[in-house]
């Protein structure tokens, strides 16, 4: 029926057309898990996220034609996989990755001068973030895991996730 619809373009009959895009559009959602998540493409190796991106592709379509907003259950899947076992901080990884992404796309905020708000503060004072913050709670430390050089190979050791991390996100002008 969808194949009745179509023009095929070029050399391409409507058929080959259609399965162009059946195998594209597997292949662009996967390109915007790895674009969210190149920490845990490092921590799984090729192999393992391009497994764990096709499986979670099958499992959940996109909801939007906007690639950047997909992939936003991906923490909880990682959590849920085999992987987990000897990463058990992939779900936190990705959890700052994907707050990272969504707060790359913010607005920055103006900053305030430590010395201006100590100054104008006053006992009782509410101090409200904008949209340009977020906090962030993990059961595992996972903000040296993402910084750590991409070149550097060397196995992770428990020591260095284990622990919880309470972390502050924000985005100011110029930076």
């Amino acid at each position: 029926e969808l194949i009745g619809s179509v023009t095929g373009g070029g050399k391409l009959t409507a058929a080959e057309a259609v399965e162009v895009y059946r195998r594209g559009y597997p292949a662009r959602l996967t390109e915007a898990l790895g674009e969210t998540y190149e920490g845990c493409w490092r921590v799984l190796g090729d192999e393992d996220f391009f497994a764990a991106a096709k499986d979670f592709i099958a499992r959940t379509p996109s909801p939007t034609h906007n690639l950047s907003d997909y992939g936003e259950g991906f923490p909880e899947f990682l959590e849920s996989r085999r992987d987990a076992e000897h990463a058990p901080f992939l779900g936190d990884l990705a959890r700052y990755e994907w707050t990272f992404k969504n707060l790359f796309h913010e607005a920055p905020h103006r900053s305030l001068d430590a010395a201006v708000l100590a100054a104008t503060a006053r006992p009782g004072t509410t101090l409200r973030f904008g949209a340009a913050v977020r906090f962030l709670s993990l059961r595992h430390r996972v903000y040296a895991i993402w910084r750590r050089d991409r070149s550097d190979d060397t196995p992770l050791e428990p020591f260095e996730w284990t622990g919880a991390e309470r972390l502050i996100l924000y985005k100011k002008e110029g930076n």
